[in-house]
Order: C-alpha cells, then sequence, then structure tokens
C-alpha cells in the first residue's frame, strides 16, 4: 500500500459518522415513544463518532459548531416536552387539529430554504472527550424528557390538539420535533462527510 492510499485510508476511517434515521408517520404513542429510543440512541452513536477536533469548529464558510447543533437539538425537544407536559385546559387553549394531517415525510423540518451544500469545518484544537461524552448523554436525557411528556398526553389528545405552532396536531407536532432535532444533526454529518472528502482529495 502506498503512503498516499495509507493516509487516504486513515483519514476515511476518522470521519466514520453514524448513520441517521428517517423520521416515519406514527399511530400510537408506543410508536411515537419507540422512534424516541430509536432517534435517541442513533444521534448520542453519531455524537460519539464525531472527531474531537470538529467538535467546536464552526462551519465553513458559517454555520454553527457541532456542539451548538446538538445542544440546540437539546434545548428545542425540551421545550416541545414542556408543551406536552402542560395541563390539559392549555393544550385546550391552542384549538382542535384539523381531522386530515400530512405525512411527516412532506413536513420540512426548518423554515430555512432548502440547501444541499452546508461546507465543510476547519480543525480546532481537539475537544475534551469528556465535553463530546456529556452532549451524547444530553442528548438520551432530553428524549428521556420527551418520552415521560408523550406519555402524560391521551391518544385523543394526540389525535385532536394541537402544537404550539404551525396548524399542526399534537402527534406531527411531535414527530416534527423529532425530525427537525435529525434535521439538525444531519448537518453537522454533511459537513463532516464533505470535510473528509476535501482533506482525502488534498492528498
Amino acid at each position: 500500500i502506498t503512503k498516499k492510499a495509507f493516509l487516504r485510508c486513515g483519514r476515511g476511517n476518522s470521519f466514520n459518522v453514524q448513520p441517521l434515521p428517517e423520521i416515519r408517520d406514527s399511530n400510537s404513542k408506543e410508536e411515537l415513544i419507540q422512534q424516541c429510543d430509536e432517534v435517541s440512541a442513533a444521534l448520542a452513536a453519531f455524537v460519539r463518532s464525531i472527531p474531537l477536533e470538529y467538535l467546536n469548529s464552526r462551519g465553513y464558510p458559517e454555520g454553527w459548531t457541532p456542539a451548538k447543533n446538538v445542544r440546540h437539538v437539546c434545548n428545542t425537544v425540551r421545550l416541545i416536552s414542556r408543551w406536552l407536559s402542560a395541563p390539559g385546559w392549555v393544550i385546550r387553549l391552542a384549538g382542535k387539529a384539523p381531522r386530515r394531517q400530512p405525512s411527516i415525510q412532506s413536513i420540512r423540518p426548518t423554515n430555512r430554504p432548502a440547501q444541499y451544500d452546508y461546507g465543510t469545518y476547519k480543525k480546532t484544537k481537539p475537544a475534551d472527550p469528556a465535553q463530546r461524552e456529556e452532549l451524547a448523554q444530553k442528548v438520551i436525557q432530553t428524549f428521556e424528557g420527551l418520552k415521560t411528556s408523550i406519555d402524560k398526553r391521551t391518544e385523543e389528545e394526540f389525535e385532536s390538539r394541537k402544537g404550539m405552532f404551525g396548524g399542526m396536531g399534537l402527534r406531527l407536532f411531535t414527530l416534527f420535533s423529532i425530525k427537525h432535532a435529525v434535521f439538525h444533526i444531519s448537518v453537522v454529518r454533511t459537513r463532516l462527510l464533505a470535510t473528509g472528502e476535501a482533506e482525502r482529495s488534498a492528498v
């Protein structure tokens, strides 16, 4: 094996980031909770696969660091969890959801314009492994909180009540929050893969 090929293999392994799940429609609380488990495990595994020299690196030419994306995901999911845990009369204030709801696959996870090139990352001083593990644990704890909040609502509420915004029913709104989380982490993944490809091409 040549030196060039050896370096490419080594760098390729350093960008062996984990795959992320697709969000699917759920017809019951049990299915929602199952997706929370699947997404939580996948996101935590992904966070643990982020190379430490990129954990606190801003996107180039622009964009949040991987660590900031993870924190944003956790903060957003906690906000939705608080809504789901609100007293029933608060949920009812939002009104009734339309009887026909679109599929989660047709719902965009962000209000930003569609984008396909998210740029790359530039190496920084490697982060402390403890910081990366703390972020992974934060993801797990956040989704445990979401599961607890889901369990507090009845199936009838998930069918008939609205989420916080967007006119989505409570079930679709919960799925949207999960899809939004996966979207932000997928942006990190896209940048890491682009960074790895750029570094391999430079060898």
